[in-house]
């Protein structure tokens, strides 16, 4: 993806939010933009950040890209709990789908523990964190990963599997190539085929160092359409790949400073592109400056306005089922009355 790539994807996304944003001081911005995505507001906020950072050439210090990964994956963690519990929901398995939310409400409480917002928790600060973590609340961490692990692990063994590949499988079938097409990465990608994940494909900040994997040994075969199902297997699978990942940086956590205070300056070096990314929970998101303008791309937001025409050609009931699946919410993106 190339930085025009970015004027013609935010066409499809206009939100006023953007005005807002252009008019904040940039340390403020980068809190302020978590209300594009809640879902995704670590990595939204880290993206907005990398984009000043590149400005200024600033560089963010090791320990504050082990603590903003570590950060980025427990937020994935949640939003693939919360999106498996929601298709469990709307597939009438509320049991499943209570046991799901406990365990969202364990990682929210572990958010508090940590004096951080239970919604948007706000960590990433351009230069690199607003907050360390001391040795204490590392293990902490490390053992919450451990018994979360094995507690998920226990709630599978439960799930009425049969139930959820009947209902799923052929549900919203979607083409790995039009996938790309809009920039839509992530899970829903990668049920497709699809090795959409800026972590593997332009490997950032540690993720270079994290051996992550796209699909289960199950799934390598793969091909270019996936339907509901897969796109549950890959939610599911990339909890599992999070969870290791936050293991991995907890082990390896280096010590040292979390934030450059250097004095900042307004220019960029020539030739230097004022373009990034960070992979979300649902994929890319990329900032960028355009025409003199900050301008933010979601894979959620890209996805809906690239979506809607398959989705309109299924029944009503199929709707709720292929969105539950999408990662899409349509209360949040305020367009609840887009397929009326």
């Amino acid at each position: 993806m190339k930085l025009n790539d970015l004027e013609k994807l935010s066409k499809r996304e206009e939100r006023p939010f953007w005005k807002t944003l252009e008019n904040l001081d940039p340390d403020i911005s980068v809190k302020w933009v978590t209300n594009f995505s809640s879902s995704e507001s670590v990595a939204v906020s880290w993206c907005l950040s990398r984009l000043f950072e590149r400005i200024w050439d600033l560089e963010s210090p090791e320990r504050a890209e082990y603590i903003r990964v570590l950060f980025c994956e427990l937020q994935r963690i949640e939003w693939g709990m919360i999106q498996l519990a929601r298709i469990l929901n709307k597939l009438d398995l509320k049991t499943d789908g209570e046991r799901y939310h406990y365990l969202i409400e364990v990682i929210r409480q572990l958010k508090e523990e940590l004096g951080l917002s239970s919604v948007r928790p706000q960590v990433v600060a351009i230069g690199g964190v607003s907050m360390d973590l001391s040795i204490g609340l590392e293990k902490k961490i490390l053992a919450f990963v451990s018994n979360f692990k094995e507690t998920l692990s226990q709630v599978r063994e439960g799930l009425k599997t049969k139930k959820i590949k009947t209902e799923l499988s052929g549900v919203l079938p979607l083409d790995r190539y039009r996938l790309e097409s809009i920039a839509w990465g992530g899970p829903v990608a990668h049920a497709s085929g699809s090795i959409w994940d800026m972590r593997v494909l332009e490997p950032y900040s540690i993720y270079e160092d994290m051996d992550i994997e796209l699909f289960s040994k199950v799934s390598r075969r793969t091909v270019p359409v996936g339907d509901a199902f897969r796109r549950w297997c890959a939610i599911d699978f990339q909890i599992d790949q999070s969870l290791e990942i936050c293991k991995r940086i907890l082990i390896r956590m280096p010590k040292g400073l979390v934030r450059n205070e250097e004095k900042r300056s307004h220019q960029t070096e020539s030739g230097h592109s004022n373009f990034v990314w960070v992979e979300g929970c649902s994929g890319p998101i990329f900032a960028g400056i355009y025409n003199g303008r900050i301008r933010v791309s979601s894979s959620i937001t890209r996805g809906w306005f690239g979506m809607k025409k398959n989705l309109s050609e299924l029944s009503s009931e199929s709707i709720e089922i292929g969105l539950s699946t999408l990662g899409i919410n349509i209360e949040e993106l305020g367009l609840i009355n887009e397929l009326a």
